[in-house]
């Protein structure tokens, strides 16, 4: 499998790239190597492979959920530099 030129061009456009055409095609050439490597999981027989969730049989163990050192709100405000209406009050970020 490998992706023709336009269709690369169109990947690249969706997800806002932008390349000039030498870096454009050295891309486009490592993504069908990548491709390449998926024709050759392909060709594997997995035929009689039963489907793994994990890939050893010890189901993670869950714990129960507990509140432990619970610190008030009132606490955590204390130890900020500017508080405003119980709220942490930081400069604006203009981007």
């Amino acid at each position: 499998m490998s992706i023709k030129k336009s269709e690369f061009d169109k990947v690249a456009h969706l997800a806002a790239l932008e390349f000039d055409e030498d870096r454009a095609l050295e891309y486009q050439s490592q993504f069908n190597k990548i491709l390449s490597y998926f024709d050759k999981l392909k060709e594997i027989k997995t035929d009689n492979v039963e489907p793994l969730v994990t890939p050893h049989g010890i189901a993670s163990p869950l714990r129960k959920d507990k509140v432990e050192n619970q610190i008030d709100r009132e606490s955590l405000l204390e130890s900020a530099p500017d508080v405003k209406d119980s709220l942490y009050k930081v400069p604006p970020v203009v981007g």
